[in-house]
């Protein structure tokens, strides 16, 4: 399992995910989002880091000089095969796109076996719902993918997210873990919605 850079939602929608990701297991039997049990959104997604505590200090430092900011959601996706994924779209904008590029660009250097798909030129924000189970590397497959659609049709999923945070979930031999959340201090405030 990778480690990740990523700030965790607010309150209000970590609940409203955990909602959804409960329903889906009781329903639909689905559970390997949980392996990740923290609502999230992802800057950056590694094999691992190469320094750990230069990275925490790095995030330290980033944090300090950010301003909480809020996001916008716009509805369901889904990414395709081989390894389906189905979320809440974060609305991408200028402010939110540079705001990933500088932090990007900080830890990048220390990333090993990064995933291409969060450098800045493909990134696509968003709040995980439902994926296969990454311990056994079994994907979902496109009825399932079709079931979760269906089910989550009807709900609304554009939602303000306030961010006040960036964190650092960990692989620690093959678990996750929350290892350090610095809450974002700057003063100078990110506009990364409209």
């Amino acid at each position: 399992m990778p480690s990740a850079v990523v700030s965790l939602l607010d309150p209000v929608h970590t609940a409203k995910v955990e909602r959804i990701w409960d329903d889906l297991r009781k329903h639909l039997g689905l559970s390997g989002v949980l392996v990740t049990p923290w609502p999230h959104f992802s800057y950056q997604v590694a094999t691992g880091y190469s320094n750990r505590a230069e990275l925490e200090a790095l995030l330290q430092q980033f944090a300090a000089q950010t301003a909480p900011f809020a996001i916008r959601t716009s509805g369901l996706g889904s990414f395709p095969e081989p390894f389906p994924v189905v979320y809440v779209a974060v609305a991408k904008n200028p402010a939110l796109a540079a705001l990933h590029a500088s932090l990007w660009s900080r830890v990048d250097p220390l990333a090993n076996g990064g995933v291409p798909y969060y450098r800045p030129d493909r990134w696509t924000p968003h709040i995980t719902l439902a994926h296969g189970d990454t311990r056994t590397e079994t994907p979902l497959n496109r009825s399932e993918v079709g079931g979760i659609m269906k089910r989550l049709e009807n709900r609304d999923f554009s939602w303000e997210v306030s961010i006040d945070n960036v964190a650092l979930i960990w692989d620690r031999d093959g678990t996750e873990e929350l290892s350090r959340r610095f809450h974002l201090r700057g003063r100078t405030g990110v506009r990364t919605h409209h």
